[in-house]
């Protein structure tokens, strides 16, 4: 099935609508720093990686409201999942010199729960708790993808943290995919149990902040 042209129309305009009002432009220094100095890699699986990057700034913008989008847009800045560095280590304060604290420790934490998340035993560990002990927790420590050096974020961000994360993964987990449990591409359901963990969690502990809905349902059924 496609979209008629009117229905096409009538989604751009309501698009644009929204963009208008919500969004700003980016900063020209940060643009300018991205393109000059940060050797971004512009494949993406499903098209420019720029797109990528601007769906989750703009899908922050739009249902997470009082958070900054930057930290989407900026993700994958001190690592990419393949390993690459856009951002060479010495270039850090700079790139920090334009964002909030808040934004620096998201962005610089984002490689890092990436990897925890998708490779580390994280997801079993926190989905073993009970409500009432997940709200026990102080912190999170762990090493930056980038040098190896020690980070952390204290819990409230770290829920917001995993806020962003579920944005992210979102975008690799088409809606087509939503409600099968069997004969899909493996890379793809891979995403829908992220995704399915990081709700089970924010839900559970009543961190779940972004507007984000899977129709018909995520379900993974062992997840405790």
């Amino acid at each position: 099935r496609h979209f008629t042209w009117s229905a096409r129309g009538s989604i751009d305009d309501a698009y644009m609508s929204f963009a208008r009002s919500h969004y700003t432009a980016h900063d020209p220094q940060l643009v300018e720093f991205l393109h000059s100095e940060c050797n971004m890699v512009l494949e993406h699986k499903d098209g420019s990686f720029m797109d990528h990057l601007q769906f989750g700034y703009e899908y922050v913008a739009a249902h997470m409201p009082g958070h900054s989008g930057r930290v989407l847009l900026l993700h994958s800045i001190m690592g990419l999942g393949n390993n690459h560095f856009p951002l060479q280590r010495e270039k850090i304060p700079k790139l920090r010199s334009m964002l909030t604290d808040t934004e620096a420790r998201h962005i610089q934490a984002f490689p890092s729960i990436v990897r925890l998340w998708g490779a580390g035993s994280l997801p079993r560990e926190l989905l073993g708790y009970s409500k009432q002990q997940l709200v026990q927790l102080k912190s999170l420590m762990f090493h930056r993808v980038l040098d190896n050096e020690h980070i952390s974020l204290p819990a409230e961000e770290f829920w917001i943290h995993l806020n962003y994360q579920l944005i992210h993964y979102a975008d690799f987990f088409p809606a087509a995919c939503w409600s099968s449990t069997s004969g899909s591409d493996p890379g793809l359901l891979i995403f829908r149990i992220y995704c399915d963990e990081l709700l089970t969690l924010l839900k559970r502990v009543g961190k779940l902040v972004a507007k984000i809905e899977f129709e018909p349902a995520v379900r993974v059924a062992d997840i405790p």
